[in-house]
């Protein structure tokens, strides 16, 4: 009997570590969440890819949030450099050398510009389906993050996006899925909230292992 009861007791504790991580992870999910569902403001930098039917399209872009409307400059490749796009809530324009164009079409869909604001956008206001640590390949290393899973909605359609996150809670590496199938990754090379200070970490090619 004394043997059983030592038993059970070995057991819980055992039990009790792996209750507090995961008490610790559903409370910093909500935290993050809270976080990016008010408007956002902040400054960053990332490398997208879009999964095209022949070939992926990649592009290196700098991203400036008002809480408004975002900012998005081309970094990469170098003969698009420069080009400028202005996301708002009902319109999308495109600036080049002082001259402002209406992309016109449809502004809520997953592209180039707007795969990085649609991802933040899901962390804030998403359905949250998934929540938990994992390692992740980051700055040559390897690092703890956070992934936080969320259903939301582009242009009417319903997406999946998975966001992984930092010490510091600002994103490391984002991925949205369309019908099952990942369409943009998106590698964040430096972010910052602009009303905090935070690390500007370079990255030269994150990823989720396993």
């Amino acid at each position: 009997m004394k043997k059983l009861a030592a038993a059970i007791f070995s057991a819980l504790l055992l039990l009790i570590p792996l209750t507090a991580c995961t008490k610790e992870t559903d409370t910093r999910a909500e935290r993050v969440r809270d976080r990016y569902a008010a408007p956002l403001a902040y400054a960053a930098a990332a490398e997208v890819a879009l999964a095209g039917e022949t070939e992926d399209v990649r592009c290196t872009l700098r991203f400036d949030a008002d809480g408004t409307e975002t900012r998005v400059t081309v970094l990469a490749p170098e003969l698009l450099a420069g080009v400028t796009a202005r996301l708002g809530e009902d319109a999308l324009r495109l600036e080049y050398d002082g001259l402002v164009l209406d992309a016109g079409g449809p502004i809520g869909g997953v592209n180039a510009v707007s795969c990085v604001p649609l991802a933040l956008r899901a962390v804030g206001e998403g359905w949250l389906l998934e929540r938990g640590e994992e390692d992740l390949s980051y700055g040559g290393g390897t690092v703890r993050a956070l992934r936080l899973r969320f259903e939301s909605e582009a242009d009417g359609h319903t997406i999946e996006t998975a966001v992984w996150f930092g010490a510091d809670d600002t994103p490391l590496y984002a991925e949205i899925a369309e019908n099952e199938k990942i369409t943009a990754y998106m590698e964040f090379t430096s972010f910052a909230f602009c009303d905090t200070i935070t690390q500007d970490t370079q990255t030269p090619s994150p990823g989720a292992d396993g």
